[in-house]
Parts: C-alpha cells; structure tokens; sequence
C-alpha cells in the first residue's frame, strides 16, 4: 500500500512531464553542413557557412551575419529536397522567426544548393578550412 502511495504520483509527475516538456530542437541535416560558395560573379566572396545548429552568411573578409536555427522543414519536390529554415538572430530573440528556402540536390559530382529565389544560381560545398575538420563523412586526426 505504501508502495502505491509513492508510485502513483511519481507516475503522474512523468506523465506530465512528458506532456510539457519543451520540444526538441530540430537541427540541420548534417549533409548539409560546410561551407558553400557559387561561382556567379554576382556573389563572388560570399558564402553560406551550415553547422548543426547554425547558419552563416559571409559577406566578404569583413561582413558575417549568424543565425541561431530554431526548426527545419523539409519536403521533397520533384528530384529535389525543399528545406525551409526557421532562424533568428541572437541579439532579436523578441522578433518573429524569419526563413531562409533552398533546395538540395546530391549529384554524381558534387552536393549543389539553390536557393528558391534565385532560380539560375547553384552553390557548390567547397573544401574551406573552416570546415575541414568538422566535415561530415571525415574524421579528425
């Protein structure tokens, strides 16, 4: 009796728990992780730098913009994964989340992205130093 009495609101506390506990953070893909350039002169030294959790617009040497992801969603259309990231940055933790679209596409010669609005650019994962050592499929020394 004394074992009931201790176990059932043990389980009610679990019980609600579970159903309050906040979500779990949804993270990039890691085959999209690196760094990724385009070799359209329209963006030339710019870079999208994907990691786990975050994403990076390099503009130039002197310019990075970072964004804290906070959901990713992806869907497939057509031969291509459609993914949307839900980001904001740090310092705008107050604001409404804003998106950034691409599609992914794996190539017998290189992983590619595109972004939705930009219909005839594609952005290659480069070989950046930045990355190397994270990279996925590689492993540290």
């Amino acid at each position: 009796m004394k074992t009931i009495k201790i176990i059932l609101p043990l389980l009610a506390l679990v019980t609600v728990g579970f159903l309050y506990w906040p979500d779990r953070p949804s993270y990039i893909p890691q085959k999209l992780w690196g760094v990724w350039q385009t070799d359209h002169e329209r963006y030339a030294g710019r870079y999208l730098d994907i990691s786990e959790a975050i994403f990076t617009i390099g503009q130039g040497q002197q310019q990075l913009q970072v964004f804290f992801i906070h959901r990713v969603k992806m869907d497939i259309v057509g031969h291509r994964e459609h993914y949307t990231l839900f980001y904001r940055e740090h310092a705008k933790n107050q604001e409404p989340l804003q998106t950034f679209t691409f599609f992914f596409q794996k190539t017998q010669e290189s992983d590619r992205i595109q972004m939705s609005n930009q219909g005839d650019i594609l952005w290659y994962r480069t070989a950046d130093h930045r990355r190397t050592a994270a990279a996925p499929g590689r492993e540290t020394p």
